[in-house]
């Protein structure tokens, strides 16, 4: 049985980039660019999708396509946190609207049931019921 090489201390790529090898095994190590397990008797990472593989064009091109990634993620994080504020401040003018035309409803001795099943929010419809009726919308 052949003796085993030691891991290496880094990993350089081809545009001179390099990262130190933290984790190491008995048998190995794990690739700093992959996390990829690299067995002793092998020379390199064996995963073709590592940076270890490209060239240096390759490599700046992979940096691109990471940028422009990163650069849609935040994007995208931004009009999501947008969004979430745009339905907060809307809940909330809908529930200042909700408790003025509810109060407005009540003061007058409107019906507060045929207030909500109207189109409130554009178009309030207030319905003072005849005595001794019953509101309709009691039954739904």
């Amino acid at each position: 049985m052949g003796t085993v090489q030691a891991p290496p201390a880094s990993v350089t790529l081809a545009n001179g980039e390099s990262r130190v090898v933290e984790a190491t095994y008995s048998n190995g190590y794990e690739c700093p660019w992959c996390f990829y397990p690299v067995r002793a008797d092998e020379s390199a990472c064996a995963n073709p999708a590592c940076d270890t593989w490209l060239s240096v064009d390759g490599i700046a091109a992979r940096r691109a396509d990471q940028a422009k990634r990163a650069e849609a993620a935040e994007a995208a994080e931004r009009l999501r946190r947008f969004d979430a504020a745009q339905r907060e401040r809307a809940a909330e003018r809908d529930l200042n609207l909700w408790r003025e035309l509810s109060a407005r409803a009540e003061e007058g001795g409107q019906c507060v049931k045929c207030l909500r099943r109207s189109y409130w929010r554009s178009a309030p419809k207030f319905v003072k019921h005849r005595p001794g009726t019953v509101c309709p919308n009691d039954r739904r």
